[in-house]
């Protein structure tokens, strides 16, 4: 079984946002909107440091809220260098379902995942998020499958991870 996508810009930036909610991204982001709020109250009753106050309020709102997108952009760019063909700003990700592990290929980059490392399939919509046990993931759609099905993998990927439990 074979998923193929193309990952563009709206994707890469999707999964960006989707993991913006996890605990410590949740944590960082309060830490620094409290800060924010802490400089802002601060810059109304220190006249004389007013100045540095709001530059210290902007820069942690920018860190609770900006930061985040910014970098995921640049990271966008140079995957997209690394992995597309040249003067492209997308790249082809392939997701092969082998007989003893998963093969993801973006561009000349591949990585291997063991069946028995599976710890949950999540699903919503078209979207399908393999999570692994070292905390990585492997997202795909469940239209983009170019040989098979995802009801046909999901079944041969819950055998596999019931075969590797039992072992």
């Amino acid at each position: 079984m074979k998923n193929e996508y193309l990952v563009t810009k709206k994707i890469y930036m999707s999964w960006v946002t989707g993991s913006r909610f996890t605990p410590p991204q949740l944590w960082f982001t309060f830490f620094w909107g409290a800060l924010a709020i802490l400089f802002t109250i601060c810059a109304v009753f220190y006249d004389s440091l007013r100045f540095y106050f709001i530059f210290y309020t902007l820069l942690c709102l920018y860190m609770a809220f900006f930061r985040r997108m910014l970098t995921a952009l640049v990271q966008f760019r140079a995957l997209a260098r690394s992995y597309g063909l040249k003067g492209e700003k997308t790249w082809t990700r392939t997701i092969e379902f082998k007989e003893e592990e998963i093969v993801l290929s973006d561009g000349v980059c591949t990585i291997r995942f063991q069946y028995d490392n599976l710890e949950k399939i999540e699903e919503k919509d078209d979207r399908i998020v393999l999570r692994f046990k070292n905390k990585m993931n492997i997202r795909m759609f469940r239209s983009t499958f170019v040989e098979g099905d995802w009801l046909s993998c999901k079944e041969m990927l819950l055998s596999k991870k019931q075969a590797g439990i039992q072992n």
